[in-house]
């Protein structure tokens, strides 16, 4: 059995899972909050708490796994998602005129233009950590796009063309960050078997090959555009679920709490006429400035290539509806270079595909990443090409 962990900026998920073939089996879920807080470099300011936060969280989807199974059902191994709250992104890109384009692509040739990449990436970790003031590490190298000819190709090996164009998806996060979660799982006996961005887990709950994807966190909301399955730029801006609670304890005057709470039921549609009247004209400000800050992103992202018709939404933070009414109106006053008129839907946990539900647990869009994470994990991780990457980019560290 496998521990799947995500620990977020303000919540703790966990899941037991089995694997079949390439499906991920969910017999154990838990989930709960803290506020043991996150330094700006990653590092959670109270250790303890965050450990005993999480080693209750296991100890729930556990026990739920058992009472689902019939026996007893616990986790030895771990895979770990890593909150896109403290990502970072880079895509290099090497574009290469071939020699003898009569000839097809050799493993020779496609090994140095990954060992090309594969040193980009590892360059870029120190650039990254001196205009961050953190020590970065690579997180994962697993997403490669392949162009032969303006045509794009899976695997260019053994396929002719006069140019070859190769673009990789590289994720960091800080060292610190990546230090407490090896920490949590050592400290509940896991043994780490895999760590995974969440942005690149959440291509698997996509439908379409091409489009946009929003996670909206706690603190921030996270913006991936992807191709053919593969990210090709990330950013985030910060702007999530704690910033409307937060409003309605200032402007209602609640406390956290039950802000809290106010916002969720909100967001299902509760409340009388008037209440959610006042809700509503408390959050307009936040939604508008959450509006504006995505609008920039994808103008920026749209000035080099048109963007994909498809925004997918999840997160904690994204039921609140408000985030997204008025948003079309706004594209085309914006003058937005999408491709067409884009459609706006959540993504949703059932409609993932990978995973079979052996709780009772009801499933939300906060529980999509962690879902996500669970399918990746399930499946057969890094391709062939991104194992190669990643052994190359260790090699490009001691060179």
């Amino acid at each position: 059995m496998e521990a799947v962990l995500c620990v977020g900026t303000s919540t703790v998920r966990a899941l037991v899972i089995s694997k079949e073939k390439d499906h991920a089996i969910v017999w154990g879920y838990g989930r709960a909050t803290h506020d043991t807080g996150y330094g700006v470099e990653g590092r959670a300011v109270d250790h303890e708490a965050l450990i005993a936060c999480c080693e209750e969280v296991l100890t729930t989807a556990e026990n739920v796994a058992t009472d689902a199974a019939g026996q007893p059902l616990i986790a030895d191994d771990s895979q770990i998602g890593v909150s896109g709250a403290f990502l970072w992104s880079y895509v290099p890109a090497v574009q290469r005129r071939r020699a003898s384009p009569d000839e097809p692509v050799s493993d020779d040739e496609l090994e140095r233009i990954l060992r090309s990449l594969a040193r980009m990436a590892q360059d870029y970790t120190e650039t990254l950590s001196r205009r961050t003031h953190l020590r970065m590490e690579i997180v994962s190298l697993a997403a490669i796009t392949f162009h032969l000819d303006d045509q794009w190709v899976t695997d260019p090996r053994g396929l002719f063309g006069e140019t070859l164009h190769a673009r990789l998806f590289a994720a960091y996060a800080p060292r610190h960050y990546l230090e407490t979660l090896n920490l949590v799982a050592e400290r509940l006996d896991l043994n780490v078997r895999g760590i995974i961005s969440i942005p690149e887990a959440l291509i698997v709950a996509t439908t379409q090959p091409d489009g946009i994807v929003l996670k909206v966190g706690d603190t921030s909301t996270q913006v991936m555009q992807i191709e053919h399955r593969c990210p090709t730029w990330f950013d985030r801006y910060p702007v999530g679920g704690a910033m409307c609670t937060q409003t309605i304890v200032h402007e209602i005057g609640l406390l956290p709490a039950r802000a809290e709470a106010a916002k969720r039921t909100y967001a299902r549609g509760g409340g009388d006429e008037s209440t959610r009247g006042k809700w509503k004209d408390a959050l307009a400000p936040v939604c508008a400035q959450w509006q504006e800050d995505l609008i920039e992103i994808l103008r920026r992202a749209g000035s080099t290539y048109p963007l994909p018709p498809t925004i997918a939404y999840c997160g904690g933070g994204a039921a609140l509806h408000d985030l997204y009414a008025g948003l079309p109106r706004k594209f085309r006053e914006t003058k937005l270079p999408f491709e067409q008129a884009p459609e706006i839907r959540p993504l949703l946990p059932r409609a993932i595909h990978g995973w079979e539900d052996r709780t009772t647990n009801s499933w939300d869009l906060g529980d999509v990443p962690i879902i996500s994470t669970a399918v990746r994990a399930a499946r057969a991780g890094q391709t062939t090409l991104s194992k190669r990457l990643t052994r190359l980019s260790k090699e490009s560290s001691f060179r």
